[in-house]
């Protein structure tokens, strides 16, 4: 209700494209944080190697093999930052001309250069988020799905709270981006 308030119809519109866009773009994890938190919970369980499939044998249950799990956290932050960077690619390359085609063909009268700031803001946070994916599996490879729960909540939050603000500000769309990667540097910060 609230952007049904505090925003035209246009603006309402482009929102309705960014929280597309950006849910599509969250599919480029295609599923990778679930075998990160399996193989984590795998690793602290005294896992000596990770295989394609079947289970190694764990040897002494316990004992951490540290080389092994910086090994697949130097892996899941690569991975992530692969397909950061292709949504990088999509978010500036194939989204932005489409933004403008839009704007040129309704003749909306809002302002190409508000959108084009408003989307870049907002596609900043939700990259964050999709890059620091790894950080939630991890937690919750560890056991620590509470605390990761926690700052997921709280990163939400700060969205709800920090948006409606600047909603009532009149800042618009670019509000709303603020607010995401505002509250994706919130999420991260709670994770480290």
């Amino acid at each position: 209700p609230i952007l049904l308030n505090y925003l035209d119809a246009n603006s309402l519109g482009f929102w309705y494209i960014f929280a597309t866009i950006a849910e599509l773009l969250m599919l480029l994890d295609f599923g990778f944080q679930s075998t990160v938190m399996r193989n984590t919970t795998y690793v602290l369980s005294g896992a000596n190697k990770i295989m394609r499939e079947g289970l190694s044998d764990i040897p002494q249950i316990g004992q951490v093999k540290l080389d092994l799990l910086n090994s697949l956290i130097k892996a899941s932050r690569k991975f992530y930052l692969i397909i950061s960077l292709i949504g990088i690619v999509i978010g500036i390359i194939l989204v932005i001309p489409y933004l403008i085609i839009i704007l040129e063909k309704n003749n909306t009268g809002t302002a190409t250069s508000s959108i084009i700031i408003a989307w870049l803001v907002f596609l900043s946070g939700c990259l964050l988020d999709l890059f620091f994916g790894y950080q939630n599996a991890i937690l919750s490879g560890v056991g620590r799905i509470k605390e990761s729960n926690k700052s997921l909540t709280l990163s939400r939050l700060v969205y709800l709270v920090l948006s409606s603000i600047l909603l009532y500000l009149g800042f618009g769309l670019i509000g709303l981006g603020i607010s995401k990667l505002v509250s994706a540097i919130t999420h991260r910060c709670i994770n480290l």
